[in-house]
């Protein structure tokens, strides 16, 4: 059941409620519709002084090894609070575990 009515033409789309009421309106550019955004912009930020964990930085750059994990954190300048890393995060080991081979041939025990 459709809450709602799509209306186009060559270059307009006009979204509509059940009650006739118009929810959206946009106008074809480069191949697709333009609505317009409900939320306004915000101002672009950028938390370089934010001081974070070894481990934070391990998982939010995707889980690199230590050694290429330092080297970034070198040469970017990244801000850091404790530069230990725990032996292996939770993530990493699930990712370097492996199904267990079933034997090539089962022995068949006789009674």
């Amino acid at each position: 059941m459709s809450l709602v009515t799509l209306a186009s033409s060559l270059y307009h789309i006009l979204i509509t409620n059940l009650q006739g009421q118009t929810l959206l309106r946009g106008t074809l550019e480069n191949g697709l519709y333009r609505l317009p955004s409900s939320c306004q912009p915000s101002p672009l930020r950028a938390f370089f002084g934010e001081r974070t964990s070894l481990e934070c930085w391990h998982r939010r750059l995707a889980h690199p090894t230590e050694p290429i994990l330092r080297r970034l954190v070198s040469t970017f300048s990244l801000p850091i609070t404790s530069s230990s890393l725990p032996n292996i995060c939770d993530s990493c080991q699930l990712g370097k575990s492996h199904r267990l081979h079933l034997p090539k041939r089962l022995e068949s025990s006789k009674t």
